[in-house]
């Protein structure tokens, strides 16, 4: 795979001097889903803003499909229409008076014809199933409806990036079960999704790479199952390690598994090697 988004020694301080980032270096490939863990405070909120040209870094470099980004209007227009962001408070995303002005903002202001706006429009209300709140206020809205209409304001831009900081916060299991179905979608289709989250099962499950951060440092890069069994770096990080590897590491402990069996990533994979385990454990 091709690397789509890539930072090379990226440093922020803040105006209170502040250090968010400290030689903060990932390479994102196109497609991946890349899950970012941490504390807060960490600096992955921070990082996020860069990503997408919101910040402007004290020090190093931010590549969009090898290409430096600029910082002009034109530039940062262009790099947005391809990358765009999710944050956590959807209240702090929304400001139209309803539901279709908000998710038409963006292709609007790409200046593209009325027809195809609202064909954008509509097919982005569909995939995130609010069609049904199109002329409905903004203030009205539930908060995992605002999260759907955030998210259908980028997917209207049709951005080959979308960066989501802590997407299932404040949402019910229910609600949080379906946005995570809409991200799953988009990835699918050929997305590139990046995601911050504290929900240790969910990223274990999801991501494909995960990124650990710490103080505004990258501790470590890996692929879940291995990235957590990293005792060392678990308990630097203030992490969790998922009960799905905790009930794997049990068996195996107690003689069941065989080295070769990868650990499971999900409940369905869990089950599948314990039903497959069943006439010994009965003997």
């Amino acid at each position: 795979m091709s690397t789509i988004l890539e930072t090379r020694n990226l440093s922020f301080q803040y105006p209170d001097d502040t250090a968010a980032l400290k030689d903060v270096s990932v390479k994102i490939e196109s497609g991946k889903k890349v899950a970012f863990l941490g504390p807060n405070g960490a600096g992955k909120s921070t990082l996020f803003l860069h990503l997408n040209g919101i910040l402007k870094p004290s020090q190093g470099r931010i590549l969009f499909k090898g290409r430096e980004i600029k910082y002009n209007r034109s530039s940062l227009m262009e790099l947005r229409r391809n990358i765009g962001i999710v944050f956590q408070d959807a209240d702090s995303q929304l400001f139209s008076a309803n539901v279709f002005q908000e998710v038409s903002f963006g292709p609007l202001n790409l200046g593209l014809p009325e027809q195809e706006v609202r064909a954008r429009v509509t097919k982005a209300l569909a995939d995130t199933d609010i069609s049904h709140l199109v002329q409905k206020p903004t203030h009205f809205l539930s908060y995992g409806q605002k999260k759907r209409v955030s998210i259908a304001g980028i997917l209207a831009m049709e951005p080959s990036v979308i960066i989501l900081d802590e997407p299932t916060s404040s949402l019910d299991p229910y609600h949080g079960k379906q946005l995570m179905d809409l991200i799953d979608e988009l990835s699918r289709r050929g997305t590139t999704v990046i995601l911050s989250t504290h929900d240790i099962e969910m990223a274990y499950a999801w991501a494909e790479s995960i990124y650990v951060m710490l103080d505004g440092m990258i501790l470590k890069e890996g692929v879940p199952e291995e990235l957590f069994q990293d005792e060392p770096l678990l308990k630097k990080a203030g992490l969790c390690k998922p009960l799905i590897l905790e009930i794997y590491q049990e068996f195996k402990k107690w003689g069941y598994f065989k080295e070769e069996i990868k650990p499971p990533r999900n409940k369905k994979q869990l089950s599948q090697i314990i039903e497959a385990l069943a006439p010994t454990i009965k003997d």
